[in-house]
């Protein structure tokens, strides 16, 4: 035998070591090909398999329930599906969007589609240190701040963060420096070449840009980069604005809704002959000789005019009678499904203020008559945005009546003034589906500036003990006192919560058919002359502010100048650099001041005394 040969023995004995380790071998795990694997034409002998997240869902990993990966998330994934609505389910089935809005909608209350939720609250196991096993984004014996939600830990997070708010700090002051200063100068009229000025010209207020403010372009890269400016700012205050779910469980948020009782209400059938009959809900707060006309806009209740209503309607009761109205399609009045228009609308509250004696019984009817003697100019008019188209159709059936009209973020008619690439984005983003969270912050962003949005919530508050006709939050009979939020976000949240989760009173059906009015609404240059003719223009007021991204600021600049601001004397016109859409939310004291001022204006052109 050679020296170079083993020995038998250790031949048959390596035999038996590779046979007795072979059943102890892990069997190789059987994948089955996916889409994935089958276009991977490269491999030999059959497909490769390419891992991935997936692969938590074989079987061969799911064997030993204690260690599966399916039966640890199944507990899980229940309860999340329990406390989810409806919409989004359907959103995650049917579109293949990823499950979110879960727990947006607290237990025991109602979803959008009056399903009612019935699942608890779990422990977040991200960052509870009492969750089974710890936090899992916390380690034992490390700081962490209430608001780390990425387990970065002290000092950390606070200097990152500190860091950031210096940044966006002097990256606002660089852009204020590139825009320039707004101020306020009077508008010249047209024709007037000399440069003098006529005494008798217009009383129109626009704030104008300064010499150094560029004008827009319109290429595609200067919008690409104001979309990223105005995208970056979001993102930088995303951290500071809570999630719909923190809001609806904020103490605050079951008194965001005041309970302020009417004088007199109703719901009045009107319409008969125009497609109807259809209900109409209707109140008027206070019992004063001014009588003010409150009309509101796109897919919103009559409540979202509680704070006039209260200011107005209950603590200057003696002096004010408050008329809102819920427009066909929203809140308490009914939704049939027809073509609604604005001027239809108007005709609705034509006919209540008929019905509750502020106009004289049929004044549109063609037999009716105006009396010989001069009829009273009474109304003072108040509308916003879609509210304010409807103003202006109110105003050109009956300008006769009209003390004053106060248009507010309104158009003639909604027209493109924007860049085709900025309409091209828009128009790519309404046909984006939105979740729960989406909708509510774009919708804030749209109507509010985002310092408003993460100001101080200090608005005055009812008084159940001092106000008549105000009643604590439980309502009448109820207890508790009126809170605040700690953001102006928060609070303007919990009011569109409030409206969305009323399944009767705010549907889809009813906000598109609104949405159609709105889009349709035309009041051309003469008609509006015409009605600023027979109205008065020093009765006339316009109010718009440079930040509303709803309805844009060129079209409150065309409203005035299809009334004839720049023609005939008294017309006011307010545009404003640094407010929304919604000023007598964003800006209540001093919108109630200058309203209190028109009133005082019209009261004494109609010869009675100022209130």
């Amino acid at each position: 035998m050679s020296l170079l040969e083993p020995p038998p023995s250790y031949d048959s004995s390596l035999r038996r070591t590779k046979s007795d380790r072979a059943h102890r071998r892990p069997k190789p795990k059987k994948y089955v090909a996916d889409t994935i694997d089958k276009l991977d034409v490269t491999s030999f002998g059959g497909p490769y398999h390419h891992g991935g997240p997936y692969d938590a869902t074989l079987k061969s990993f799911n064997l030993n329930s204690k260690f599966s990966p399916v039966a640890a998330v199944r507990e899980g994934n229940k309860a999340a599906w329990k406390a989810t609505p409806r919409e989004a389910k359907l959103d995650a089935l049917l579109k293949g969007r990823p499950l979110d809005g879960i727990a947006s909608v607290p237990p025991g209350e109602r979803a959008l589609n009056g399903e009612l939720m019935d699942y608890e609250y779990s422990t977040d196991m991200l960052r509870d240190p009492h969750a089974g096993g710890g936090a899992y984004k916390q380690w034992p014996g490390v700081k962490y701040h209430p608001d780390d939600l990425k387990g970065k830990g002290e000092p950390g997070f606070s200097m990152d963060r500190e860091r950031r708010a210096k940044e966006g700090v002097a990256r606002s002051q660089s852009v204020r420096e590139r825009r320039g200063e707004y101020e306020m100068v009077p508008q010249r009229p047209r024709g007037d070449s000399d440069g003098s000025k006529d005494p008798g010209s217009p009383a129109i207020l626009v704030r104008q840009r300064s010499s150094s403010a560029a004008a827009s372009s319109s290429r595609p890269k200067d919008f690409v980069d104001g979309l990223k400016r105005r995208v970056g700012s979001l993102r930088r205050h995303r951290s500071k604005l809570p999630l719909v779910a923190d809001v609806l469980k904020h103490p605050a948020f079951p008194t965001a809704t005041w309970h302020l009782e009417p004088t007199r209400s109703g719901l009045l059938p009107v319409a008969e002959g125009r497609g109807g009959p259809l209900k109409i809900s209707w109140a008027v707060h206070g019992r004063g000789p001014v009588k003010m006309v409150f009309l509101m806009g796109l897919g919103s209740f009559q409540s979202a005019w509680q704070r006039q209503t209260l200011h107005f309607g209950h603590e200057h009761a003696e002096k004010y009678s408050v008329l809102t109205i819920d427009n066909r399609g929203m809140g308490g009045s009914d939704k049939p499904l027809m073509r609604y228009s604005t001027s239809e609308m108007a005709k609705d509250a034509v006919e209540v203020l008929e019905h509750i004696g502020w106009l004289p019984s049929h004044v549109l009817s063609p037999q009716s008559q105006l009396p010989e003697s001069t009829p009273e100019r009474a109304l003072h008019v108040l509308g916003i945005s879609m509210g304010g188209m409807i103003a202006q159709e109110l105003a050109y059936l009956v300008p006769e009546y009209i003390s004053t009209l106060n248009l507010l973020c309104t158009a003639a008619a909604i027209e493109n003034t924007t860049t085709f690439w900025e309409n091209m984005m828009q128009r790519a983003q309404m046909l984006i589906p939105k979740s729960l969270e989406a909708s509510v912050r774009s919708g804030a962003a749209n109507m509010f500036p985002l310092p408003y949005l993460t100001g101080k919530d200090d608005i005055h508050l009812p008084d159940p003990k001092l106000t008549i006709k105000v009643h604590p939050p439980g309502g009448k009979g109820g207890e508790g006192e009126y809170l605040h939020f700690n953001t102006n976000y928060e609070r303007f949240v919990a009011g569109e919560m409030h409206k969305r989760l009323d399944a009767r009173g705010f549907t889809t059906k009813g906000f598109l058919l609104q949405l159609i009015a709105a889009g349709w609404h035309h009041k051309s240059k003469e008609q509006l002359k015409e009605m600023a003719d027979k109205i008065g223009r020093d009765r006339i007021l316009v109010l718009h502010g440079e930040a509303d991204r709803m309805i844009s600021v060129p079209h409150g600049r065309r409203l005035l100048e299809h009334l004839g601001g720049t023609e005939g004397p008294g017309l006011m016109g307010i545009i404003r650099p640094d407010m929304g859409h919604v000023p007598p939310l964003e800006r209540t004291a001093w919108f109630h001041e200058l309203i209190e001022e028109r009133i005082r204006k019209g009261e004494q052109l109609d010869g009675r005394p100022a209130p």
